[in-house]
């Protein structure tokens, strides 16, 4: 079993973004075993307008995938994974005091947001790690 799951959540309570150093949830999506090795990792936000998108699942022309309350334990509220990839390295996720490992998706639920992404709109080397990580567990 590899140190980092695809499909393990987690929060980044230093995550960046415009306004500076802001606490944000994660998925990661692809298997690693070395501090080294990199890990394409998603966001999650809050949608507080659900009427603007047609349904939950995938909304791959919105580069989403919207996730009812209650599927992890930390989203209270209907939540989007933006698929727009963000890299970490193994060694920035352990042994780190901002970094709060959480839930881990089903199988079934990680192969869905792997489908969902659009392979065309990600850098090459992500969609690689991702796909090697999926085929792995067949």
């Amino acid at each position: 079993m590899p140190l980092f799951e695809a499909g393990r959540t987690f929060l980044d309570k230093k995550a960046l973004n415009s306004t500076g150093p802001n606490p944000k949830y994660f998925i990661g999506m692809n298997d690693a075993d070395f501090e080294d090795d990199a890990i394409v990792c998603f966001v999650f936000n809050t949608e507080h307008r659900m009427d603007l998108l047609p349904h939950t699942g995938c909304i791959k022309n919105k580069l989403k995938y919207v996730l009812i309350p209650g599927t992890f334990s930390f989203i209270k509220s209907h939540t989007a994974i933006d698929l727009y990839p963000v890299f970490y390295n193994l060694k920035e996720l352990i042994n780190n005091e901002n970094i709060v490992e959480l839930d881990k998706a089903s199988e079934e639920l990680a192969r869905k947001i792997k489908n969902c992404i659009d392979e065309k709109l990600i850098p090459k080397k992500a969609w690689s790690l991702i796909k090697d990580s999926f085929k792995s567990k067949k």
